[in-house]
């Protein structure tokens, strides 16, 4: 037990001593207000980094020691104090690093806007000189260009009479041409509509006397079939009575096949 301490207080002091002198080296090195430059901000936020992660090492060796001594409560609350302000100037170093850094990028934004707008006031008398001569062959090229379109637009309205005198000759041609193809169509829709009528018909009528067939072996097989009943009921009640002769039977009169319906005449196609 009294050699278990005694890492931890090495471990502790070595830290101490290595944060401590990092710290001062800090704290020398970047007092309030001396960063200037982007390699200094540069510098003191790497160094602000290596110093919160020994500070950190330092804390946690700090409670692995306070587990060991009497009032731990007191070495925590020691220990956390110590921490805090350390991390108090190294968040002091890293915010003036940061608004450094900001300030000049800023600068650097509005150094390079004021050598834009001089740039483009430069170049100004310039980029007008050359817009008045752009603007002066667009002129030129756009009367051309009106000039051969009013021509393409004669042009194109004698063409397109002639070409509406084609189409109207051609569309009589074509309503002509027309009328003739309806007319036959509708012969000839109307005749094979005569014709499906007919069949239909016809399937009509042979679907009719089939199912009448039908009906009929199915009402012989049931009379068969009561006939055997009562034959077989008749015997088993009188098991000891001769039979009485069998009776002729009668013969089945032939059921009439239905007629089928007469098909419609097909109608006469209009003359």
């Amino acid at each position: 037990m009294g050699r278990g301490p005694m890492p931890w207080l090495l471990v502790l002091a070595m830290i101490s001593l290595a944060q401590g002198a990092l710290a001062q080296g800090i704290a020398a090195r970047f007092p309030a207000g001396s960063l200037q430059t982007r390699e200094a901000a540069r510098q003191a936020l790497e160094g602000v980094t290596a110093e919160r992660r020994t500070n950190e090492q330092e804390k946690r060796a700090a409670e692995q020691h306070c587990l060991a001594v009497f009032l731990v409560t007191q070495c925590r609350d020691d220990a956390r104090r110590k921490h805090d302000a350390k991390e108090r100037d190294l968040r002091r170093v890293e915010l003036e690093a940061h608004a450094l850094q900001r300030k000049l990028d800023e600068d650097d934004r509005l150094k390079r806007r004021a050598e834009d707008e001089a740039r483009r006031a430069a170049e100004a008398p310039k980029k007008e000189a050359e817009t008045a001569e752009a603007r002066k062959r667009h002129a030129e090229r756009q009367a051309e260009s009106d000039a051969a379109k009013s021509r393409a637009q004669d042009q194109e309205a004698a063409a397109e009479q002639r070409r509406k005198q084609s189409e109207s000759r051609q569309a009589e041609h074509a309503r002509e041409q027309a009328e003739a193809a309806a007319a036959a169509s509708s012969e000839a829709a109307e005749r094979e509509a005569n014709r499906k009528r007919l069949e239909e018909r016809r399937a009509a009528a042979r679907q009719h006397a089939e199912e009448k067939a039908r009906e009929r072996a199915e009402n012989e097989r049931r009379r068969a079939e009561r006939a055997k009943a009562r034959e077989d009921e008749r015997r088993r009640t009188q098991p000891t009575q001769p039979a009485p002769p069998a009776q002729p039977a009668q013969p089945a009169q032939p059921a009439q096949p239905d007629q089928p319906a007469k098909p419609d005449q097909p109608a006469k196609p209009a003359s």
